[in-house]
């Protein structure tokens, strides 16, 4: 059996990043001493100065931000996830899981086997970045993160339903919601955890 790690963290910007087995049960004892963060890609061994790269496994995750205008965040959004993607690539958006990061954004994550990644990639941030990237370029989108898109040990990755310093939790969202919800319903919903 190829097992398969990632990092987690805690909250604090300093906090250091622990390697472990990505298997349901380590994830849960993870969470019960503080992880705040997963990486968003699993590896197939840590990764480090002398190693082959490590094989990254991962759905693509996109996260929208803006601090003075979360509306711009999910307006960017709902544009890339109801619409372009859907039309471009035939990628239903009942397909993809969405999330309110109870801070200033939004986040989404579309499930790598449509992109014919499911046995991941050595390069799969760089492959996302310049497929992101190119989203970006040809709708004008303001809001996305591609720092998520790095080598490395990776990238973190939000929690869901784990209280945030502001009190607030990132939570999942239906399809409905997000694509109906007002800014001010889908932010009230980052108040206490909640299944979609």
């Amino acid at each position: 059996m190829n097992e398969r790690f990632l990092y987690w963290k805690k909250e604090e910007a300093k906090s250091p990043w622990n390697l472990i087995t990505d298997k349901p049960e380590v994830r849960t004892k993870a969470i019960q001493v503080g992880a705040m963060f997963f990486t968003w890609a699993s590896v197939s061994h840590e990764p480090g100065p002398g190693k082959p790269e490590p094989t990254r496994r991962g759905d693509l995750p996109l996260d929208t931000d803006c601090k003075e205008d979360p509306q711009r965040a999910l307006t960017e959004l709902r544009r890339l996830c109801c619409f372009f993607i859907p039309e471009n690539y035939s990628i239903d958006p009942w397909d993809m899981r969405f999330y309110c990061s109870g801070s200033k954004g939004f986040h989404a994550e579309i499930p790598a086997r449509f992109f014919g990644l499911q046995d991941g990639h050595p390069e799969l941030p760089l492959i996302y970045k310049r497929l992101v990237k190119s989203w970006v370029d040809e709708l004008k989108l303001t809001t996305i993160d591609l720092s998520l898109y790095c080598m490395g040990k990776g990238k973190m990755w939000r929690l869901p339903n784990v209280r945030r310093s502001n009190g607030r939790y990132k939570v999942p969202i239906s399809r409905d919601d997000f694509g109906y919800g007002s800014i001010e319903y889908l932010w009230s919903l980052s108040e206490s955890p909640r299944r979609a």
